[in-house]
């Protein structure tokens, strides 16, 4: 009997860490006292314990056996690969553009189930664009975090401390100033039937002494390591809860930052953290089993679990960018070779008793006035380079891809019903900043007449998409990005 309850006790531990709950459902009975209190007994055998103290004063330890080392130890190499195949795609700015735009949408989308916001796929392809404006405040938080996203690898932070969560706060609220900062009122809590309290979140009166112990036992603690450390922020600020809201958003972000401050500025945004507080019964079992046996490892051994494979399905969607990346650069390459070889075919000579007598065009001579408008600026040669007098301005290659700019004219026509299709599709081909275009590259793309180019032009203007200046005796429009002030 001795060598079953230890065989038990070791496989609910070191093969999958159960909770009560679980190992009950395991053993396929209720009456699991026995079990359990062996299982405790070994856990505790092989635990260290933290400085870090929960809501009931009592410290967190971790569960050290050889069998949970080696899991968590796996789930790291994984990161540190997908470190290094982050820093492979870098080199390319054009893959790692597309890269960042892909796996950030994914985090985006769980950003928008935790803030309860619905956002189509048009708004957040939209999002990574100039055309980008917002037209709901609680569109804020999910832009607020694709911002912190794309500053995580040039500005990740020196320390964690308030003065850097204030600032993760504002940037998801969009304020240069919190009217607020901590919660400032409870939430109901639930009670266990135990000796000891189970918290939804930290009573107010003890926030700022917890988040303050976090961050101490994170800067000075020596028994975890620093990828365990990024899972203990990501836990005990969702325990915590300390803001109104944000809470998940914060803490998924504070384990990408404390990674990206430690040596993995590269990689740390394409973690894919936001994952680990999706809500669903394991992850309630899990919560509520660290609280009411103050045994961080339960968080631990799910995080790992659950982490895997995603950061696996993250490298293969890198590898997948990178290959179709190629394959396309070898199309072009491709194609510029064969228009470079139909060049070189030889042309036939024509002696020049047969070539054509060239016979010079009478034009009339007709007076152009150019049209006066006061209120559109004026803009100097300097300014105008690209533009030569009778010809259209040079449009340079699209930033964005073909199925980029359909989502950008998909949604302008959705925020803007001034804005006609054609208008639409023009703005998201002709959108550089820095550049520009005239009504004939209008008239010549949308192959209309001149006065309806002109009118569309000018109600694009209107709309706040262009500004309008006037360039000697012709008028140009210059794409404004979205949200500036004309």
């Amino acid at each position: 009997m001795a060598g079953t309850n230890q065989s038990t006790t070791q496989y609910c531990t070191d093969v999958q860490y159960m909770t009560k709950n679980e190992m009950r459902r395991f053993l396929k009975t209720n009456l699991i006292d026995f079990q359990w209190n062996e299982t405790l007994g070994y856990r505790k055998k092989n635990a260290v314990f933290l400085d870090l103290r929960d809501i009931n004063n009592r410290p967190l330890s971790l569960t050290k056996t050889q069998a949970i080392n080696e899991k968590v130890e796996r789930c790291f190499d994984l990161i540190n690969e997908l470190q290094e195949k982050v820093e492979e795609i870098s080199q390319d700015k054009d893959i790692y553009s597309t890269a960042k735009k892909q796996i950030y949408s994914s985090f985006l989308r769980k950003a928008c189930a935790y803030e309860n916001v619905a956002l189509s796929e048009s708004y957040l392809t939209v999002m990574f664009t100039d055309v980008y404006q917002r037209s709901d405040p609680k569109e804020q938080p999910i832009k607020g975090y694709l911002d912190l996203l794309n500053e995580l690898e040039s500005n990740p932070g020196s320390a964690l401390d308030e003065d850097y969560l204030a600032h993760l706060l504002e940037t998801l609220e969009g304020t240069d100033e919190l009217t607020s900062f901590y919660r400032e009122s409870d939430r109901k809590n639930r009670y266990a039937v135990t000796a000891y309290e189970t918290y939804d979140c930290c009573p107010v009166a003890l926030i700022e002494s917890k988040v303050s112990s976090l961050f101490d036992n994170v800067r000075y603690g020596k028994l975890l390591s620093t990828p365990l450390k990024a899972l203990l922020l990501v836990y005990y600020i969702d325990y915590l809860k300390p803001f109104d809201a944000h809470n998940e958003l914060i803490a998924s972000y504070l384990g990408k930052a404390y990674l990206a401050q430690n040596g993995m500025a590269k990689g740390a945004s394409f973690l894919p953290f936001e994952e680990l507080l999706t809500p669903n019964d394991r992850l309630a079992d899990v919560c509520k089993s660290v609280q009411l046996d103050h045994d961080f490892t339960y968080f631990v051994c799910y995080a790992v679990e659950r982490l895997a494979p995603m950061l696996e399905n993250v490298a293969h969607e890198l590898s997948l960018i990178y290959a179709r990346h190629l394959q396309e650069e070898q199309h072009r390459l491709g194609a510029a070779e064969a228009q470079a070889a139909k060049k070189e075919e030889p042309i036939e000579e024509v002696s020049p008793e047969d070539k054509p007598i060239p016979v010079e065009p009478i034009v009339p001579k007709k007076e152009v006035k150019p049209k006066k408008e006061s209120d559109v600026p004026l803009v100097t040669e300097e300014e105008m380079r690209n533009v030569s007098s009778g010809v259209a301005i040079f449009t340079p290659r699209p930033a964005l891809s073909d199925k980029e700019a359909k989502e950008v004219a998909r949604y302008i026509l959705e925020t803007h019903p001034n804005i006609r299709k054609a208008q639409a599709n023009f703005y998201a081909t002709h959108c550089t900043i820095g550049r520009y275009y005239t009504i004939q590259d209008y008239k010549k793309a949308t192959r209309c007449v001149y006065e309806t180019a002109r009118t569309s032009m000018d109600n694009m203007a209107k709309e706040g998409f262009y500004k309008k200046l006037q360039f000697k005796n012709k008028f140009v429009y210059s794409p404004i990005k979205q949200g500036e002030k004309q």
